[in-house]
């Protein structure tokens, strides 16, 4: 799609046929099967973008039926701003970590554990940049569709950039075209550890609603952050009471631990009596143990 409109004016360099009396002019030829085989190719890549994003979708669909629809969280952002780097750290992913434009261009997607024990997906993207060309806005549309059926953006930005405004403005742009523009986000200004004063950070971080400071490389700030992320969260969760016989005690109490949250334990007539916060799915797999207020 680039190179097609600049096809023309190279008439004489791509004449296949020479000028005359009852000829089609010197070129003609030469351009007009250049573009058909440009626009034949262009069929054939849209087409594969439209496999992907259709091939995604059905892995989504059954990815959340798989997973039980766990709470999604995606990670947005500038280009080279350290995505990947904060999901490798949170969830020792091993994505490639690159300084190069689109170093991340297929979704990964990882099960990550807040501190109330609920877990929840965490997916890279590919970096937005500047004045994106439509036609790869199309292409990578296909990257983002994670993006749009998030339940919490993370957009991470680099706060050591001299041009972070214009990044931020730029990513909140890319967001509009993908119709996210009214999800939840939580900004993350990441790298703070190339910045040698503390009062700026806190600054950008008391005048940025919902917004926290991290460096993802040395690991800083990211109890704050996940913190922040379970808060986030934590009015999606089941408050529930569980009845479980002694007997099953050993085998159920430490899965009801290390997937939710316990606020309370009492013993009770041959019963372990359990006041719990949860995930629908977890719920859902103790439903015989529920007691009915």
């Amino acid at each position: 799609m680039h190179l097609l409109p600049r096809l023309t004016g190279y008439g004489v360099l791509l004449s296949q046929l020479a000028g005359g009396i009852g000829t089609r002019g010197p070129g003609e030829t030469k351009l007009e099967y250049d573009r058909r085989r440009i626009r034949q190719r262009i069929g054939v890549l849209k087409k594969e973008i439209e496999n992907i994003r259709r091939r995604r979708a059905v892995q989504k669909e059954g990815r959340l039926h798989y997973l039980g629809g766990h709470c999604l969280v995606s990670l947005v952002g500038y280009t080279n701003t350290g995505k990947s780097t904060l999901l490798n750290v949170l969830s020792d992913a091993r994505v490639m970590v690159d300084d190069k434009l689109f170093a991340t261009l297929d979704p990964t997607t990882r099960r990550i554990k807040l501190p109330n024990n609920q877990e929840v997906l965490l997916t890279d993207t590919v970096g937005f940049i500047k004045n994106l060309p439509h036609h790869l806005v199309a292409a990578f549309q296909s990257t983002l569709e994670e993006v749009k059926v998030a339940d919490l953006l993370l957009h991470i930005v680099d706060i050591s950039s001299n041009k972070m405004e214009e990044e931020i403005n730029t990513v909140y742009k890319v967001l509009e075209e993908l119709g996210a523009e009214k999800k939840p986000i939580l900004t993350v200004f990441n790298k703070k550890d190339k910045l040698k004063s503390s009062i700026a950070i806190n600054r950008m971080v008391e005048k940025t609603p919902d917004s926290v400071a991290i460096s993802a490389l040395y690991k800083e700030g990211l109890d704050n952050l996940l913190q922040r992320m379970a808060d986030f969260f934590e009015p999606r969760r089941n408050l529930l009471r569980l009845s479980i016989p002694y007997q099953l005690g050993m085998k159920i109490l430490p899965f009801i631990y290390r997937k939710g949250e316990v606020l309370k334990r009492e013993f009770l007539d041959g019963k372990i009596i359990l006041d719990v916060k949860i995930d629908t799915e977890v719920a859902q797999s103790l439903k015989e143990y529920i007691v009915k207020e």
